[in-house]
Order: C-alpha cells, then sequence, then structure tokens
C-alpha cells in the first residue's frame, strides 16, 4: 500500500474540493468543526492541502525511514561525545552527559515504536483527502491555517507570509522530562563559572522564557506537554 501510494499516487486539486469545509471552532484547547465553510473559502484552502498532501507523498512521512535517521544521528553522537571527553573530565562528568544523550535515545526509540503502529494512519488520511472522503477544518477567518484529524494524529498547515508549514502532531504519545547536569560546574573554576553563568545560562535562561520554555526553581526548563489536548 505504501509503496503504491508514495510512488504513484496523482491527484488534481480539484478533487480536494469534493472533502467537507468547515469553520473551526476551539474546543477544548483544538479547533474542530463548526458550519460549513464557504465556497470561497474551499476556493482558497485547496492550494494549502495540495501542498501538504504532495509534500507527504514526496518525503513518504509514513515510513520510519526519518525517526531510524534521527536515531542513528544520536547513536553517532554519543560515540563521538565519548571519544572525546573521556580521560579529558573525570567519569563522573562525562557519565552525566552520555547518560543526558541515553535519554534522547531512549524517547526516540519509543517514539519509533509508537510511528510503527500509527503511521499508517497517515497513508489513510492523504487517501481519504484525495478521495473527497475528510473533514477540513478552516480555523481562521484569513484561511492562514487548517487542520485534518484522524484517531492518533492531526495534520495541521499554515501559511506565513513568507512560507508554508505542515505539521503532523500525534496524539497520546507523552512527553519526556530531562534534568541537564551542572557539569560545567564541575569542569570550570569558580571564577570561569561565574563569567559563564552571566555570559551564557542567564542569555540561555531568557531565551527559553522568549519561546516554549519556563523557569522552574531558578532555573531554565523546556515546557515539553504531552501530545494532543
Amino acid at each position: 500500500m505504501s509503496g503504491a501510494l508514495g510512488e504513484t499516487m496523482e491527484f488534481s486539486v480539484d478533487s480536494l474540493r469534493r472533502n467537507r469545509f468547515c469553520i473551526g471552532v476551539k474546543r477544548g484547547g483544538e479547533y474542530v468543526c463548526g458550519g460549513d465553510a464557504s465556497e470561497e473559502k474551499r476556493d482558497k484552502t485547496v492550494g494549502l492541502l495540495a501542498e501538504a498532501i504532495n509534500r507527504m507523498l514526496r518525503w513518504h512521512v509514513w515510513e520510519t525511514w526519518w525517526v531510524e535517521e534521527v536515531m542513528d544521528e544520536w547513536l553517532e553522537k554519543r560515540d563521538r561525545l565519548e571519544l572525546q571527553l573521556r580521560g579529558k573530565y573525570n567519569d563522573d562528568v562525562v557519565n552525566d552527559l552520555l547518560r543526558l544523550v541515553d535519554k534522547f535515545i531512549g524517547y526516540n526509540e519509543q517514539f519509533l515504536n509508537y510511528w510503527r503502529e500509527v503511521g499508517n494512519e497517515v497513508e489513510k488520511l492523504i487517501e481519504d483527502l484525495i478521495n473527497g472522503r475528510a473533514e477540513v477544518v478552516i480555523r481562521s477567518e484569513g484561511v492562514s491555517g487548517i487542520s485534518v484529524h484522524g484517531e492518533h494524529i492531526t495534520l495541521k498547515v499554515n501559511r506565513t507570509n513568507t512560507s508554508i508549514t505542515v505539521h503532523i502532531t500525534p496524539k497520546g504519545l507523552e512527553g519526556m522530562t530531562i534534568r541537564v547536569p551542572d557539569v560545567f560546574r564541575k569542569t570550570m573554576s569558580r571564577k570561569e563559572y561565574r563569567k559563564f553563568v552571566k555570559r551564557v545560562l542567564r542569555a540561555l535562561r531568557g531565551g527559553f522564557e522568549e519561546t516554549d520554555g519556563t523557569i522552574k526553581e531558578g532555573k531554565a526548563a523546556w515546557a515539553q506537554h504531552k501530545y494532543g489536548r
């Protein structure tokens, strides 16, 4: 199924108009279908939808190759990090850093197993859209964003002033909490560490505050939420 879909599936933009297009109503932090969208709004939306489908077909996102590629990169980074640091710093510092990398690898493996179970839903979502069986939620008056909900995933497409972004958001996948060990204190003199805090860590904390982060117990933290609300 995936080979045929990814290699030979063709569609026309007109075929996408057969889907149901509706105006989004926000409920529980997510946009769901309200009343039917006008023909004008539908026509403005199909271009976003076509771009999203073309990208998903091009990259075969329902397969696991891209997750496995990230996994391989993390494993290479772990080996390279140990080779660079072992013997240069004491074992406590090196082991702390390797444990941190291992947590990312473990979470990547968890996601890999998850995607093996639910990735084929992306194929079904594409087929439903091409065959006019899906429900497309228009999230704003300016038709700058749409959502298509599946059982385990949500497709979100957004148009900005300069680009179109396509996101596939998984549902029911837990996030993770990682505490980064204070290895800098262990590897620097007191004077070097004070400079590091002033010039780097405080700027980093400000960066977290401006993005998806937060401050917890006076330290920068990334606010990782559960997928799906």
